[in-house]
């Protein structure tokens, strides 16, 4: 579990980055940076629920499983909303509704990665 929990936060924060890496290019260039957002947007919108499925059969909490419930009525609405509306109406709000629920993820993983990486004395070190 300890193990998977840092390669988790170590694949986000790396997906994270390169999301960041994306913008900024998008701003300092013509443009062209944002497909590697959008690219680096997709894998984590991926990962992010499979780490959560995996993280809830490993060790089940709270948190998780509303991200989960989260994330299946958000896709359900955004299928629905699509049917409606059509697919183009989606765009802007589907990037920023979908990135909070990755940054509210983010933070889940991040507080159970502190929390098991609390050092209480000199002989709880990892070497």
């Amino acid at each position: 579990m300890k193990t998977f929990l840092k390669v988790d936060y170590a694949i986000q924060s790396i997906l994270f980055l390169f999301i960041g890496l994306g913008i900024l290019l998008t701003v300092f260039t013509r443009g062209d940076g944002i497909f590697l957002s959008l690219y680096t947007y997709l894998i984590l919108g991926v990962w992010q629920p499979l780490s959560g499925m995996i993280h809830s059969v490993i060790s089940p909490s709270e948190e998780r499983a509303k991200y989960l419930v989260t994330v299946f009525f958000y896709l359900l609405g955004l299928f629905l909303f699509a049917q409606v509306i059509g697919i183009a109406a989606l765009n802007m709000t589907y990037l920023l509704s979908s990135l909070m629920i990755a940054v509210w993820y983010f933070v889940i993983t991040q507080r159970a990665y502190d929390q098991q990486n609390i050092v209480r004395s000199f002989w709880d070190l990892e070497i």
